[in-house]
């Protein structure tokens, strides 16, 4: 049953993505794509102004393959200036730019920008607003797209990461967020429109024209502004958000309407009630949620309106999920995009266990783990030189998988109390909240919750590359019912030199019965003593549950009738040591004691135990010797303090 349910969720894989192959590949036949050089200069721009509100106003031809654009900019001068910039790619035939309405301005064009002169030397808080006319045409704009179901148009929009500009004039970058987006199509009058946030109006104009007008008034970047234009049916539903009706309203075209869609459309309000409890409130409830269906290809996760080629759970998940990661917290740079793609993947996992069961769960595990490893190589966390292409930054083995391992691994390591707390303190965080995040924010939620230093496991699973091979191997003394267990590690990648991690092995008996224990691996070689093994004790699994992305290649027993004497020296770790000294001993220690390298007593301690940890950060960093007495004998070993 494992193997077929491992085929059945890998083998589907690439439909759970945002950004699938066939979406990049649509975008890439375009052309027109940044050049390095110019998507530096775009994220490096300088802050001049904030963006508080667009108006953004599209009319198409009657054949859907040109459109008019006017884009009015308001926004607050954040330096004093008499001349700012905008994006606007080299496809968008500007015609004029007006300020404040009526007054014409000169501008020119350099690097996919729009440099505009204003009337007048600006002040610090100035308001200003720009008016930019343009002409374009859809098959020059990256981001937009006509193409047909059942011989009908359907026009739809994609900008992430970088093609917001390409249809439309602001501020294309992961800096600002206006606050409140009005999107006005006209269009013709038998087709619909869906877009962000509510629905203001459908003003019919006559000659098979009409308008409509959505406004969302909650903070936005660029990349999550869309529209979908075509002969949608509307399919709609509620869902109660902590006494909040929040309307789902699903566009969805008249063919496919069928009752296996609208079953899996009327989950979609279970799926917001849950994400809710789990993580906190659906981030834009006072407007709506829904979907609107399109070509492209897998899904976007536009705010309050994802696009979507199908309704199955795992697309609808993911997409969902992005409303809180993503949308509400968005990545502040592309190198962070695991915090979007890394979060919607696992909470995706998360709906589906609480649907299917642990036994679907760990398959869903399994499947992610494999994929991840099937190479050695490669980061969550995307080098900034990288993130500059649309294949890097969704590349489905990085940021997808193995970002959402990674965030299970985090919850492995803080327990769900601390690990939801600190989703929620994430989320909620004021510097945060509807604005951008980085990884290192998303760590000091973490520390801050669980009282950890995560500084390594960051540095190893986050910025560092690969993952671990492990072997184990196990001295089990049938007449004690104890064991050393030996954990090696090789890094699949230079980049790390030892993966800690906490990590289970489940004790397994003859009659089936098992347990499941926790050990801590802070170095390679590492031995662990084991006491009051089953009765029955037969084997053993590392790894049990695929908690942890690691390959386990090996993993002997060793049956033996050695007493605790013979199996195992005293161990000391780490070593070199800069605040806690683990001892791990073969029998019982009654007293240890500290001696400098001029034998001068620094410590000594009363211990009862086999094991115990001593805290050495006050001692000066040197050579030590450790003396532990037994009951009847002594022994002495050697150790740095760094």
């Amino acid at each position: 049953m494992k193997i077929l349910l491992y085929f059945l969720i890998f083998g589907c894989a690439n439909i759970l993505l945002a950004q699938s192959p066939e979406v990049i590949a649509n975008i890439e036949s375009k052309g027109h794509r940044l050049s390095p050089t110019q998507l530096h200069e775009r994220m490096q721009s300088p802050e001049l102004i904030d963006v508080t509100s667009y108006d953004l106003n599209f009319i198409f031809d009657s054949s859907l393959n040109n459109f008019t654009g006017i884009s009015k900019v308001n926004f607050i001068m954040l330096e004093e200036t008499n001349q700012v910039s905008l994006d606007a790619q080299s496809n968008l035939n500007i015609e004029s730019v007006l300020q404040d309405g009526n007054i014409p301005l000169s501008f020119t064009r350099t690097s996919n920008r729009i440099n505009v002169q204003l009337n007048e030397t600006k002040s610090i808080g100035d308001l200003v607003e720009l008016s930019i006319t343009y002409q374009a045409n859809i098959s020059n704009s990256i981001a937009l797209t006509k193409e047909f179901h059942d011989g009908v148009p359907i026009v739809s929009s994609l900008s992430e990461p970088f093609y917001a500009s390409t249809w439309w004039v602001g501020i294309d970058n992961l800096k600002d967020k206006a606050d409140v987006v009005d999107i006005k199509v006209t269009h013709p009058a038998t087709y619909k429109v869906g877009s962000n946030g509510l629905l203001i109006s459908e003003e019919n104009l006559g000659n098979g024209l009409k308008t409509t007008h959505w406004r969302t008034e909650y903070p936005i970047p660029a990349y999550l502004v869309s529209i979908a234009m075509s002969n949608y049916v509307e399919y709609n539903n509620t869902a109660n958000v902590s006494g909040t009706t929040v309307p789902i309203i699903n566009y969805v075209y008249p063919e496919q309407l069928t009752s296996e869609v609208q079953t899996q459309l009327d989950a979609v309000p279970y799926y917001v009630e849950f994400f809710s409890d789990l993580v906190g409130d659906y981030p834009y409830k006072n407007e709506k949620y829904g979907h609107a269906q399109w070509n492209w290809g897998g899904g976007m996760e536009h705010s309050t309106m994802s696009s979507q080629i199908h309704f199955e759970t795992s697309l609808t998940a993911h997409e969902l999920a992005h409303q809180w990661f993503g949308n509400k917290v968005t990545c502040g740079t592309w190198s962070d995009v695991w915090l979007n793609e890394g979060f919607a993947v696992y909470l995706e996992g998360l709906l589906r266990r609480q649907l299917y069961g642990e036994e679907f769960f760990y398959q869903w595990k399994l499947s992610r783990n494999n994929f991840v490893m099937s190479q050695d190589d490669g980061s969550v966390y995307i080098p900034p030189a990288q993130a500059v292409s649309d294949n890097r930054i969704f590349n489905s083995r990085l940021s997808y998988y193995k970002g959402a391992m990674i965030v299970h691994m985090l919850r492995f390591k803080l327990g769900d109390e601390d690990f939801y707390q600190a989703l929620q303190n994430y989320l909620n965080d004021p510097l945060l909240a509807y604005g951008f995040a980085t990884t290192p924010d998303l760590q000091n939620h973490m520390e801050a919750q669980s009282g950890l230093d995560l500084d390594e496991f960051f540095a190893d699973w986050v910025y560092g590359e690969g993952f671990p091979y492990m072997s184990a191997e196990m001295d089990y003394d049938q007449n004690n019912h104890t064991a050393a267990l030996t954990i090696s590690q090789i890094p699949s990648h230079e980049s790390v030199d030892f993966f800690e991690t906490e990590i289970e092995i489940e004790l397994i008996s003859s009659d089936g019965s098992s347990e499941i224990r926790r050990l801590n691996l802070t170095q390679n070689d590492q031995v662990f003593y084991l006491e009051d093994l089953p009765v029955n004790f037969s084997s053993y699994e590392l790894n049990p549950n695929q908690d942890i992305l690691t390959y386990v290649y090996n993993a002997t027993l060793n049956t033996t009738d050695i007493t605790p004497n013979e199996a195992l020296e005293l161990q000391l770790y780490p070593n070199p040591v800069v605040s806690q000294l683990h001892l791990l001993a073969p029998e019982v220690i009654q007293e240890i004691q500290i001696l400098d390298a001029s034998a001068r007593l620094v410590l000594n301690k009363q211990i009862n135990d086999r094991e115990a940890d001593i805290y050495v950060q006050s001692l000066a960093s040197g050579t030590y010797f450790i003396e532990v007495s037994y009951t009847d004998r002594k022994e002495t070993k050697k150790f740095i303090k760094k």
